[in-house]
């Protein structure tokens, strides 16, 4: 936990400071994701190779299609992530990372601090909701059932698909509910 935190650290600094995510960095955190995979079983080999490719494709496409928003860094990130995370988590810390991101990009331009053009690192917002999901969902599932602590995760990105509140209502109940254990 402290290594994949570490390295999401670094990443972030490095990225908002130079707006450069090293490769051996995303090469770190993908060798930590196939180390998390024999502690942390609850996530499949099988959703760990297709999380590979859940956000980095739709990633790598939009990069090509709309130069300069995204980079490389960006897609490498997620596609490292995939291994860390498996494929339903790793769409959920997109979506977490990319949120912030926008609200981010969005405090920007409502204080004039951005033009609409300008480019921000979206590197932290992404090593945000990987750090978020992955303690959340995995790390604290693991170690709960070591410890004889419940956490009751369930999957409010396929069930918001289904219901009429938006995704992120039901994120923000999920994150604020009382399923989050308490430790007095």
């Amino acid at each position: 936990m402290i290594v994949i935190v570490s390295i999401l650290l670094v990443i972030s600094i490095i990225d908002f400071k130079i707006k450069i995510i090293p490769n051996q960095l995303n090469v770190l955190l993908f060798i930590s994701g196939i180390w998390s995979g024999f502690v942390f079983q609850e996530v499949t080999f099988l959703s760990r190779f297709l999380g590979v490719f859940s956000v980095s494709i739709p990633m790598f496409i939009l990069a090509i299609l709309c130069s300069g928003g995204l980079g490389g860094g960006d897609v490498k990130l997620m596609a490292a992530s995939g291994v860390l995370l498996g494929i339903k988590w790793n769409i959920f810390a997109a979506c977490a990372g990319l949120l912030l991101g926008g609200l981010y990009g969005f405090f920007l331009l409502i204080t004039k601090r951005a033009k609409r053009k300008d480019c921000f690192a979206l590197g932290p917002f992404l090593c945000i909701g990987i750090a978020v999901v992955f303690f959340r969902y995995i790390f604290m599932k693991v170690w709960g059932s070591w410890y004889g602590i419940t956490v009751d995760s369930h999957l409010i990105f396929f069930s918001s698909l289904l219901s009429k509140k938006s995704f992120f209502v039901n994120c923000l109940i999920d994150i604020l509910s009382n399923n989050v254990p308490v430790f007095l």
